[in-house]
């Protein structure tokens, strides 16, 4: 549904989503998904497809999830926010299971005739209901061994460059501070931190990571694309050298298309992904752990026992 207002130079946007949180503590390519909204509204820009009236947008964002009940929240961004025709992006969510999740970013993406793109982002997400299911117990469930609160608050900075229009290549550096509390129990689960107190990162930690990404957009639209590729390909480095307590190699890669069947109405998305996370023993958080799957996570339990062994 989408109502457009060209008097106050708007678009409206309302979504409705089954969960906005990844079964991820928090999601790895935020910033490469900006990166690609920058390369899609660029493009559309110089073909002339974006309206000269519709420079801001605001998104209402309503959903629901057994784990979360009833959550909702709010998206507003403006592409010519300054002068200098900076794009303003924020948003935030809450949940009646008390998570919370609210992002800014500021891009400058119009550098040297629009080849360099900088940018700005600031996270706090906060999660009192987050499963852990141990280490090396894959045939213990379905029911999680322990429950814990998750608080993240990061701050990261972004230069890239665009070889190519639809091409970006981006380094990024930040800080993130990661707190583990009790969080809310349920029943007869334990606290994470009383079940596993001798885990790697059972109380949180600072890092400063490091990472370099490619990014390949050539999708047409920005609110309701209906046709291209995304592909981005991510390194990440946390390294004791930069003062982290921690240190780790994440490699990630993410492909999607998006191809319009008997009408524009009707879309077949495909995407393919996968994440790798490489350290050596007891130098990486648990809540760094790659995790697939919804409740039961199987493939987090696995991959955290392989990874520590």
């Amino acid at each position: 549904m989408i109502f457009r207002w060209g008097i106050l130079r708007a678009l409206l946007v309302v979504e409705v989503f089954a969960a906005p949180w990844p079964a991820l503590a928090r999601e790895n390519l935020d910033t490469e998904a900006l990166l690609a909204n920058v390369i899609q509204q660029s493009a559309m820009e110089t073909q002339g497809d974006i309206p000269s009236n519709q420079t801001w947008a605001i998104l209402p964002q309503i959903g629901y999830s057994p784990s979360r009940r009833i959550n909702g929240g709010i998206k507003f961004t403006d592409r010519n926010a300054t002068a200098e025709r900076l794009t303003v992006d924020v948003q935030g969510n809450y949940a009646l299971e008390l998570q919370q999740t609210a992002r800014v970013a500021i891009v400058a993406p119009h550098f040297y005739h629009d080849t360099v793109i900088a940018a700005l982002e600031g996270e706090y997400l906060y999660d009192p209901t987050k499963e852990f299911f141990g280490l090396g117990n894959n045939d213990v469930g379905p029911d999680p061994q322990s429950t814990n609160g998750y608080r993240l608050l990061s701050g990261l900075a972004t230069l890239a460059v665009r070889p190519l229009p639809r091409l970006t290549l981006a380094v990024t550096a930040g800080v993130t501070n990661v707190q583990i509390t009790r969080g809310r129990l349920e029943d007869s689960t334990p606290s994470t931190a009383d079940a596993f107190p001798d885990l790697v990162g059972i109380h949180g930690g600072y890092t400063n990571p490091i990472a370099f990404s490619i990014v390949y957009n050539n999708r047409e639209g920005i609110t309701r694309p209906t046709r291209g590729w995304n592909l981005i390909a991510k390194i990440q480095r946390v390294d004791h050298a930069l003062g982290n307590e921690f240190q780790f190699t994440r490699y990630i890669l993410d492909a999607s298309y998006l191809y319009p069947l008997l009408t524009r109405r009707q879309v077949l998305g495909l995407r393919v992904g996968g994440e790798y996370v490489d350290s050596k023993r007891r130098e990486v958080p648990f809540y760094e752990y790659s995790s697939l799957g919804g409740r039961l996570a199987l493939t987090q339990r696995g991959a955290v026992a392989r990874q520590i062994r």
